[in-house]
């Protein structure tokens, strides 16, 4: 009988020597996003996250509000012109695009659409921004101050993938920068000047988040593991007390 036992007792901990442990997950581990290689555990990952992800997507709307309100600066900027009409519209159209990712497409089976969702809504935002960078009324350096934030915001406000983030920042950038360069008095200096501030926003936001993201599995797999090591010895706990009351039956 004290073999059984023994031999019992010594299986949890072979499974937790031999298992997947955080110690195992080496740099190898991880894309160049941050995030797990294996689709199983990337996946489990954002189930056990997807509550803070729809609550980010909620808070989003703060960002949104603040958008908004800068209808007030075009106003004084524009008059009122044919130009704030259209910007003014769109602007406020985004209290509804900006809704449409946690109202319909929360579902934690798909996260693929709220990621596709969220990349439009990100995507509409940096249009109607473009637009107004095209009207004019503002300095160059304004806009550009403007579409270094936005582009934080971007990386730390939006909970989408970094990749899509880090792609749709890099397009928005580049646009950005052919539309300010066709301003009058524009040198090409200027315009180099201004396309750099956009890569240091980029790097800046894509490094950090790249860091959180691991940061953040890391500990999600910490948990995990010790999870199934609290199963493990919850199993073991039964098999003693099975074999305990065999031998005292016997």
């Amino acid at each position: 009988m004290t073999g059984i036992v023994n031999a019992h007792s010594s299986e949890p901990a072979d499974r937790a020597g031999n298992g997947h442990g955080i110690g195992e997950l080496t740099a190898d581990a991880y894309a160049w996003t941050g995030e797990f290689l294996d689709p199983a555990l990337e996946r489990s990952f954002g189930i056990a996250s997807w509550l803070e992800t729809i609550e980010r997507v909620r808070a989003i709307q703060v960002g949104v509000y603040l958008f908004v309100g800068w209808v007030i600066l075009d106003f004084i900027i524009l008059g009122a012109t044919v130009k704030f009409a259209v910007i003014g519209l769109l602007r406020l159209a985004t209290l509804v695009v900006a809704r449409i990712p946690f109202l319909f497409f929360s579902d934690p089976r798909r996260p693929g659409l709220l990621q596709a969702s969220l990349t439009i809504v990100q995507t509409y935002i940096f249009g109607v921004f473009l637009l107004l960078v095209a009207a004019g009324g503002f300095g160059a350096a304004d806009h550009a101050v403007s579409a270094a934030v936005i582009t934080i915001a971007f990386y730390f406000g939006v909970p989408n993938r970094l990749s899509y983030n880090a792609v749709l920042s890099i397009v928005c950038g580049g646009a950005f920068t052919v539309v300010i360069a066709f301003y009058p008095n524009m040198t090409i200096a200027s315009a180099l000047q201004i396309f750099m501030l956009l890569v240091v926003a980029n790097a800046v936001g894509f490094q950090a988040m790249r860091v959180t993201n691991r940061l953040r599995r890391n500990q999600f797999r910490t948990m995990e593991d010790q999870r199934e090591l609290n199963e493990q010895l919850t199993q073991e706990i039964s098999v003693r007390q099975e074999a305990q009351r065999v031998m005292r039956a016997t």
